[in-house]
């Protein structure tokens, strides 16, 4: 199972850079089965900034769950998942640190996208999540919310899926975790190949 996340945050430094807005998409290597999207309330006065989805006020933050109110299904929905996000790196360390605040861990195996793309085409001037998109077909605007940056992310996964030809995306699952699953898309198209 993976779990495709995108997040937004505060975009401050250090324990000031706090999540204030998560998507999580379930995919079980085939399609979606689960999904969760919602504000998260920083608990701290935030600037607003061009990163910040505009469509976000701060009253809508200051009304929004916390995170300790939202970690749980976190934990749940990414039980036994492996963590996909574009830069997943940032939106891991995020989590955890959200985690880590609370006095709780969060330890899952991780895949990045634009590694993942970068090993798969080679040779692009960007590898943004907008610049993949757009050389990839996908229909992306970096300016909107969580949830269609997580779609985007999950439509770029699997159109990687397609053209990974040299088992990329099954050589950074067993760096990453034991338990090494293909994808059911991905079998049938080596099924695929090598008929």
């Amino acid at each position: 199972m993976y779990a495709i996340i995108h997040i937004a945050t505060t975009g401050l430094r250090g324990e000031n850079n706090k999540i204030i807005e998560i998507c999580i998409l379930i995919h079980d290597g085939t399609k979606v089965v689960d999904r969760f999207s919602n504000l998260v309330n920083p608990e701290i006065p935030i600037r607003f900034s061009p990163s910040i989805n505009s469509d976000i006020s701060e009253e809508m933050l200051l009304s929004a769950p916390k995170f300790y109110e939202v970690a749980k299904k976190v934990v749940e929905m990414t039980r036994n998942c492996i963590i996909i996000s574009h830069y997943v790196k940032y939106t891991y360390q995020c989590i955890k640190s959200e985690f880590t605040s609370l006095g709780g861990e969060f330890n899952r195996p991780k895949i990045c996208t634009a590694r993942l793309s970068r090993e798969i085409i080679p040779g692009q001037q960007s590898y943004s999540l907008g610049a993949m998109c757009n050389h990839m077909g996908i229909n992306f605007c970096s300016s909107q919310g969580t949830k269609d940056s997580a779609e985007a992310t999950l439509a770029l996964l699997e159109k990687l899926w397609t053209l990974d030809t040299e088992g990329s995306f099954q050589f950074l699952l067993k760096t990453r975790t034991s338990k090494v699953v293909t994808p059911p898309i991905m079998a049938q198209i080596y099924c695929k190949r090598a008929t």
